[in-house]
């Protein structure tokens, strides 16, 4: 956990990119707004790589990890009832892919939806999704390529689809949080590290919160205080939890291309061929 929050940077991504679709271990999967083009851009080294789309993406969930046993850094795009996966190092998408998984997701007569547009937590090695009407927990293992389920904490039950749970990554572990029967508390677990583990650790409960929980978004561990963003245009506020009460981050309003982690790291998947390759602008 860091213990010193430091909002004094701003960075502009390159080519007028404006929104990221996802991150992980300091490389940020950054798009135009209705450019149809995403590019992988290394804040540390301000290196930015285009990668071409292998078909229209509109309206898909991005995730990005990196394989632990070949290294290989992967960009995965999420559709409606399909998915393709593509490799850094080789340069090439695979052939789209069904979810193995899909049982979980099949209600009625229509398939049920990741959330639309929502990105992949890209944590510990995986990238973690909430299905939207099951509120099924699903991961992309880039070991084998492939869609599964993760169980969520005991207390949370899985035919409990009433219930809204978020993800996000805190110090490197993924997160879970989601209401209690009181709308004004906010209870966050942690899972244990490890692609393979289910098991959860309660971290804390927040009291007192004023604000929809789809508008509440924990940043980050500062010490015994959490980072919160809420409502979007109210910036930023921290939360004590020993003394369990808010207080506001001034001038914090404002955030550009969005508030995303810094990591201070010298790893771009494919920045051994790029004198090989001409750089060009996103289209």
């Amino acid at each position: 956990m860091c213990d010193k929050l430091d909002l004094a940077t701003v960075l502009d991504a390159p080519y007028g990119c404006d929104h990221v679709l996802c991150f992980c271990d300091g490389l940020l999967l950054v798009s135009r707004f209705l450019s149809g083009a995403i590019a992988l851009w290394n804040t540390s080294t301000r290196t930015i790589e285009k990668i071409s789309l292998p078909y229209s993406c509109y309206g898909s969930s991005y995730g990005v990890c990196r394989d632990p046993i070949t290294d290989d850094f992967k960009v995965v795009i999420l559709s409606y009832s399909y998915y393709t996966v593509y490799s850094c190092k080789n340069n090439s998408w695979k052939k789209k892919m069904k979810y193995e998984c899909i049982e979980y997701f099949y209600s009625g007569y229509s398939y049920t939806s990741i959330m639309d547009g929502c990105p992949g937590v890209c944590v510990d090695g995986a990238s973690y999704w909430v299905v939207e009407k099951s509120k099924r927990i699903m991961y992309f293992d880039p070991r084998d390529d492939k869609f599964k389920i993760l169980q969520k904490p005991e207390s949370i039950a899985d035919d409990d689809v009433s219930k809204s749970i978020f993800l996000v990554d805190l110090g490197g572990s993924l997160c879970l949080y989601c209401n209690g029967r009181d709308a004004t508390r906010v209870t966050i677990w942690a899972k244990e590290k490890g692609i393979d583990s289910n098991s959860w650790k309660k971290l804390v409960t927040i009291r007192n919160v004023e604000t929809s929980i789809k508008l509440f978004e924990p940043q980050c561990f500062v010490g015994n205080k959490i980072v919160i963003r809420v409502q979007y245009d109210k910036g930023l506020v921290v939360y004590n939890t020993s003394k369990k009460r808010f207080k506001e981050l001034k001038e914090t309003k404002a955030f550009g291309i969005g508030l995303v982690p810094y990591l201070d790291t010298a790893f771009f998947p494919i920045e051994k061929s790029r004198s090989k390759r001409k750089r060009n602008s996103l289209q």
